[in-house]
């Protein structure tokens, strides 16, 4: 884990594949490599999905097609960067009040022809307000994290296939 002046929390993990590679599995197929149990409505295997586009939503489904919404996509540069609100609180539920959001930053930097690092930056962690300190707690473990473990499993997974 990496923090920086500005109080993000940075996990980073590299991965065998081109930016553009890792760039359009984390965009387009979350549901593949999404960690077990990180989900919002308790269930093991969550289908997470996002609205490829500035505005968009991301949001997990149920089975029965619910949604709740993770947060809101604020900022995309193809093979380069996914910028996201996230709009939860401390009990892992969502909020439907923006101001409570914290933003999420994924970067993909380029280390050599076939790998790629993958840079997964919490910040603004204070608009969570009186559930900052608990979600600072979650999310300030070990790098590389769940989410981009997860991550790079699944790429690694799939590059093995192709």
């Amino acid at each position: 884990m990496e923090e920086n002046q500005s109080n993000a929390i940075t996990h980073y993990v590299d991965v065998n594949a081109t930016p553009e590679f890792a760039y359009h599995t984390f965009l387009h197929y979350p549901s593949k490599w999404w960690p077990n149990g990180h989900s919002l409505f308790g269930i093991k295997r969550p289908n997470i999905q996002f609205d490829p586009c500035n505005g968009g939503k991301w949001f997990e489904k149920d089975e029965e097609g619910n949604k709740k919404y993770w947060g809101e996509i604020i900022l995309l540069i193809p093979n380069l960067t996914i910028g996201m609100t996230w709009q939860i609180n401390k009990r892992w539920q969502p909020v439907d009040n923006r101001n409570l959001a914290s933003r999420i930053g994924v970067f993909f930097e380029k280390k050599t022809e076939l790998t790629t690092r993958v840079h997964l930056s919490h910040y603004e962690l204070e608009n969570h307000g009186k559930d900052a300190n608990a979600i600072i707690d979650a999310i300030s473990g070990p790098n590389p994290g769940a989410t981009l473990k997860s991550f790079s499993c699944y790429i690694q997974e799939v590059k093995g296939k192709l």
